[in-house]
């Protein structure tokens, strides 16, 4: 089967038209919401690297708090835009919107 080399190009099936700004700030709150979420992950799997002195001891609540005090960390770091995780996204989705090429 040979192909059509002359029918190549944009499909305008799969290309959406462009996005609005409410659309855009929802997908911004959720590309945010995804970076803290890796983040979040990544800060408790390097605290795990981190071997336990007892020094300290572990209460009841210890972990609870612990991995609510990760939790804000990760958000506040996704808000600050520190690791830009979330801009990178945002701009790969917003490619696929017709003749949307900024962010």
């Amino acid at each position: 089967m040979a192909i059509d080399v002359n029918n190549i190009g944009p499909r305008p099936e799969l290309v959406r038209n462009a996005p609005s700004e409410q659309e855009k700030k929802k997908l911004r709150e959720a590309c945010e919401n995804m970076e803290a979420e890796f983040l979040k992950i990544l800060l408790k799997t390097m605290k795990e690297t981190i071997p336990e002195s007892g020094l300290i001891e572990k209460s009841a609540g210890h972990d609870i708090v612990e991995d609510m005090r990760y939790e804000r960390m990760a958000e506040d770091m996704a808000k600050k835009k520190s690791s830009g995780i979330a801009d990178l996204m945002y701009k790969e989705f917003i490619k696929s919107y017709k003749g949307k090429q900024e962010a």
